[in-house]
């Protein structure tokens, strides 16, 4: 061969290697930017993911899956396209859950309840959400008022009526579910009281509100509302008292056989869940995030916890019971504590959750929500405040549409 072929022939093969090379790298990028982007939108991802389709070979493990309900999608184990996931067709649903403390035994709430209210309905539309979950709205004329209201801004409401025997404190469940007015109900609105309760929840029916919905483009999802008692928290030992702890158990297997039991194939859980996701350490006082609670272990055997799956966007620290940040709570006023509350303060925790169970379900974004302040007048003191000693949670989430 002469030494110009052989010039031509090195610098052709040269050439090949440097295409693979910048092949190879063109797909390891396009996989990291879907690992660390997971919360893009549905079609910046399928574009993304669409060029994986030639990297077949060269992409190994599992760098190309995605999370779906908690879990790696599997279709590359099955021999399927590593992207088929990504070609379904989903509908967005925005979710939010909300402690809204309407509650007429504490003083600061009575005191304050109807100019936090006036606030309530446009704070709630401004979040976007299409399903609307609240707790603690325990008075009829809270309820009354705000019903009105939100079906004026496109919601229609659903409640299902109790009783407590000691009025007019705890009048109700205190829960009520808003939804656009385009879903459409596909039967009875049902609610279950906890077999058993603690301490001063006696003087309430607290339980699990279902309401099953026709969603357009996703088909009938199974909502759920539910509010569970508290473990008290001992003041003087900064611990909870887990001398209850089979009770709070019992309502939280309550609500997931429930769950379990609901027929539909997408079920949607808010709710005011009373303990945070991990165990407190009493020696460091302070949560231990490397290690989950029994409660929320067995709840999250049912649901999946969109903090589980994506990237939280917090205003804060994802907290929702937020000592330092919420003024309701910083000034002292919940429970009156300014003048002896029978509350100790107890540590900032993520109390409240949106959860799901239903197949192919991505979380697009997870965060709290329902910060903004409003002028709230108490004992002759006009100050910024939040409308509820809780913060919210809002979630994004991308369902399958039906066929």
């Amino acid at each position: 061969m002469s030494l110009q072929a052989l010039v031509i022939c090195g610098f052709l093969r040269l050439s090949v290697v440097l295409d693979a090379i910048s092949f190879r790298c063109c797909c390891e990028r396009r996989v990291e930017m879907i690992r660390k982007h997971s919360y893009l939108s549905l079609a910046l991802f399928l574009g993304l993911a669409s060029g994986l389709q030639s990297c077949e070979g060269i992409i190994s493990g599992d760098a190309g899956a995605v999370f779906e309900h908690g879990k790696k999608n599997d279709e590359r184990s099955r021999g399927s396209s590593p992207n088929a996931d990504d070609l379904i067709a989903r509908a967005p649903l925005r979710v939010l859950s909300y402690n809204t403390y309407h509650l007429p035994a504490d003083r600061a709430s009575l005191a304050t309840s109807e100019q936090r209210l006036r606030f309530l309905p446009d704070a709630l539309v401004r979040t976007g959400a299409d399903l609307i979950i609240l707790q603690e709205l325990w008075t009829p004329v809270a309820q009354d008022n705000l019903k009105s209201a939100m079906v004026q801004r496109g919601y229609q409401y659903f409640q299902s009526e109790s009783r407590s025997a000691v009025p007019p404190f705890f009048l109700g469940n205190g829960l009520m579910i808003f939804a656009k007015k385009e879903f459409r109900p596909m039967g009875a609105v049902e609610f279950r009281e906890w077999p058993e309760t603690i301490g001063f929840d006696s003087y309430a029916v607290k339980g699990v509100l279902k309401v099953p919905l026709h969603i357009p483009n996703i088909g009938r999802v199974d909502v759920f509302n539910a509010h569970t008692s508290f473990l008290p928290w001992d003041g003087e030992n900064k611990n909870y008292d887990m001398s209850e702890s089979q009770t709070l158990m019992a309502q939280v297997d309550y609500l997931t056989q429930w769950v379990k039991s609901s027929p539909a194939a997408i079920k949607i859980l808010g709710a005011d869940m009373n303990f945070d996701p991990h165990v407190w350490d009493v020696s460091r006082q302070g949560f231990d995030n490397g290690r989950k609670n029994e409660f929320y272990t067995k709840l999250s055997e049912v649901l999946s916890d969109p903090f589980a799956i994506s990237q939280a966007n917090c205003r804060f620290k994802c907290e929702t019971w937020d000592n330092q940040n919420n003024k309701l709570l910083s000034r002292g006023l919940f429970g009156d504590s300014s003048n002896g509350s029978m509350y100790d303060p107890e540590p900032n925790a993520r109390y409240d959750y949106v959860m799901f169970a239903g197949k192919n379900i991505k979380v697009a974004q997870i965060g709290t929500a329902m910060h903004d302040e409003f002028p709230v007048k108490y004992k002759f003191d006009t100050f910024p405040s939040p409308l509820s000693d809780h913060y919210g949670i809002v979630t994004d989430l991308l369902i399958p549409k039906v066929q």
